[in-house]
């Protein structure tokens, strides 16, 4: 037996209220006023020395899918990179199968804290197939990430820093979800994964956030990125509102925040674009000169 007509029709009124009202407290909620500050330390970092190093991984190893020459050629360059700045450096290798089965290979060094928690930066080294340098996705976030090593050697930190380059990040984010599941060093406390940083006036990083399957960047580390763009003049876009709800829903990442997300360690990825999908690869993405 159904609802009289006066019920039904009270019942799809409230329902329609409490989607307005549910939108409307989302689209027009204020801020959250910023709880954590941000750290006023000198940078130390050098643009020029993370350009050289971006070069020098995409015109010495141009091509570097998992399991080729190219890559393994590109760990070896990367770990002897991190040992002549004084890290101990450790190697995770995994197998994968693509078309057959690979030898993948993980390579990260820790710089102690204080305290033994770590965050972990990470970033992959790897290529697609169809792609000849890769010089913005992949090299320009390994160039980041090495001078990010470099520059950081000597600091005194509260947490360790944990400087990761992984593999298989293009056959479904398998050398970061090794890079969790094997991990040997400081708790951590979160990962920030460097993602497609291209060379340029940097003017606005996007954050991916979504879980690989389950899980989402929490808020307190999205807004933490958000405070320091403010603090350093460049616009951070982080999905919210009805975008956010898409993603959420969806839970299927495009980057190595991913696996981390779902191993229920905080993570979260940032780009110089939006949105890394596998069709933003280009064949062409070279380095066209060095200066």
């Amino acid at each position: 037996m159904g609802l009289p007509r006066l019920n039904s029709r009270l019942l799809l009124a409230v329902y329609a209220a409490c989607l307005a009202a549910f939108f409307l407290l989302h689209l027009a909620a204020e801020p959250v006023v910023p709880e954590i500050r941000v750290s006023a330390s000198e940078i130390r970092f050098n643009a020029t020395r993370a350009y050289e190093y971006a070069y020098n991984l995409a015109t010495y190893f141009p091509y570097r899918p998992t399991g080729s020459d190219g890559a393994l050629q590109a760990f070896l360059w990367i770990r002897s990179e991190l040992s002549s700045m004084g890290y101990q450096v450790l190697v995770q290798e995994f197998e994968v199968t693509i078309e057959k089965r690979r030898t993948g290979r993980n390579v990260y060094a820790v710089l102690a804290g204080d305290k033994p928690e770590a965050i972990a930066v990470l970033a992959n080294y790897d290529m697609v197939p169809m792609s000849f340098q890769a010089a913005s996705d992949t090299a320009g976030h390994v160039g980041v990430l090495l001078e990010l090593a470099r520059s950081m050697k000597e600091s005194s930190t509260n947490r360790g820093v944990v400087f990761a380059f992984v593999d298989s990040e293009e056959w479904g984010m398998q050398g970061a979800k090794h890079f969790v599941e094997r991990y040997e060093g400081p708790l951590l406390k979160a990962v920030v994964v460097a993602e497609d940083l291209t060379v340029g006036n940097l003017v606005s990083i996007y954050l991916e956030s979504m879980g690989q399957f389950t899980g989402y960047s929490p808020l307190w580390l999205r807004k933490l990125c958000r405070d320091v763009g403010k603090h350093l003049n460049v616009d951070v876009v982080d999905p919210s509102g009805f975008e956010e709800y898409v993603y959420r829903a969806v839970d299927i990442s495009f980057t190595d925040q991913g696996p981390v997300i779902a191993k229920m360690i905080p993570a979260v990825c940032l780009l110089s674009h939006v949105l890394h999908l596998p069709t933003v690869c280009m064949c062409s993405e070279v380095f066209h000169h060095c200066f």
